[in-house]
């Protein structure tokens, strides 16, 4: 993975900008996709190319979501158990 703020030891390295690049990458995979691949810069050939090489579009996020979820589903479930339903009343 490369982190946003990725830099390089030579300061005038064009790696310096590599972190944001890949986030932009990203970000235009997500413009690809919502618009179903028309317009926007990212095209199908800039994306095999960087699905030949492994590229990872939404990195450690899946397992994040599913964390979250599990953990949420865990305190409905001992909601249920304390008050013998899942009806839980919204704040505000």
């Amino acid at each position: 993975r490369v982190p946003q703020k990725y830099t390089d030891d030579k300061e005038d390295s064009d790696l310096s900008h590599l972190g944001t690049w890949v986030k932009h990458q990203r970000e235009e995979y997500l413009i690809y996709q919502k618009r179903k691949g028309k317009a926007g810069a990212l095209n199908p050939t800039r994306i095999a190319k960087l699905n030949k090489i492994g590229f990872e579009w939404s990195p450690g996020r899946q397992e994040e979501r599913d964390d979250a979820w599990n953990e949420m589903f865990q305190e409905l479930d001992t909601f249920r158990q304390k008050y013998n339903s899942t009806k839980v009343p919204q704040l505000g």
